[in-house]
Parts: structure tokens; sequence; C-alpha cells
């Protein structure tokens, strides 16, 4: 089954309703839902209160796991996974991004750098890592997750600005 929130309430402060969720939810209660399979955290629920909501609901019914696309699993059925589906949306201050058309493993090694250096810095720590690519290797993706980076599948040219439909040579 899908449940769709197109983007109705992109923001942690808006109060618009959420019809495609709260069909979640029901179904969730109903206990026809086992794994929530969402693109990443942020587009499951925007606070606080809609996580504790999810977690209430995996202890009563079939509910056991979230996984998102980018390959974060939460298993919530372990306070590890509670733990880790809690700080999905809180753990960092900052990101660092490092953004190629092709992401290889030298991409990942430059981003662990950025992130890092930039760890150093009382006022901004913690920072966590988003890789962003237009394609991004096997390996590289790989590495990236198991230093707990993001990984995001993007459009250089549309982030480039380019417009296909008026080539200019400058």
């Amino acid at each position: 089954m899908t449940h769709a929130d197109d983007d109705l309430s992109a923001s942690r402060y808006s109060t618009k309703p959420r019809p495609g969720y709260a069909a979640l939810l029901a179904d969730i209660a109903a206990g026809r839902v086992d794994v929530i399979v969402v693109t990443e955290m942020t587009c499951l629920y925007r606070r606080l209160e809609e996580l504790l909501e999810l977690i209430k609901l995996a202890e009563t019914t079939a509910l056991k796991r979230i996984e998102t696309t980018d390959g974060m699993s939460y298993d919530l059925s372990t306070g590890e996974g509670v733990h880790q589906a809690n700080h999905s949306l809180t753990a960092y201050r900052h990101w660092a991004v490092e953004i190629k058309r092709v992401a290889g493993l030298d991409a990942v090694e430059q981003l662990a750098r950025y992130v890092e250096l930039m760890n150093r810095d009382p006022q901004l720590a913690p920072v966590g890592g988003i890789l962003a690519a237009q394609t991004i290797r096997p390996q590289a993706r790989t590495l990236a997750k198991d230093r707990g980076f993001r990984c995001v599948v993007v459009d250089y040219d549309a982030l480039r600005g380019l417009d296909p439909t008026n080539p200019r040579l400058f």
C-alpha cells in the first residue's frame, strides 16, 4: 500500500493537515503495516511528537522498521533503533555537502576531511555529511554509509543552473 504526503507540510512549523500521513497512522494502528519505506526520515515526520507516536504504535502493532531509500534502517523493536530514529532529525546542527557529477571514493574522503575539520569548531559541531551526485559509485555509497554520511542523487546540471532548452557557450 502507498500513502503520499506530496510535501503538504514540508516544514516542522507547518500546521497543514496531512491526510496521507493520517491514513498511514490509521493503517499502522489497524495492523496493516510492518515496515515503512520512505525517501528519508524528514519526509516521514516533521516534529518529535510525530516520531514518538510512531514509536508508541510500534510497541503495540505490527510496525517494526522504518527503511529509507538512502539505505538507512531503523529497527523500532530495539532501543538502539528507536535512539537512531530519534536522532535522525536532531543529530546534527550543520551539514557539509560534497557535490559531484560522479562521486567516487575520493569524494567520500574529501567529505570526511570537511566534516572532521568542521567538527573541530565547537560553534559548528556536530556536523554531518551529505554526498550529493548525479551518479554515486557503489563503493563510494558503501563507504559513505559506513562513515555515517547520507547519499543523495541529484540532477547535477540543474544544480549548476544549466537550462537544456537554452544552450550557451559561456
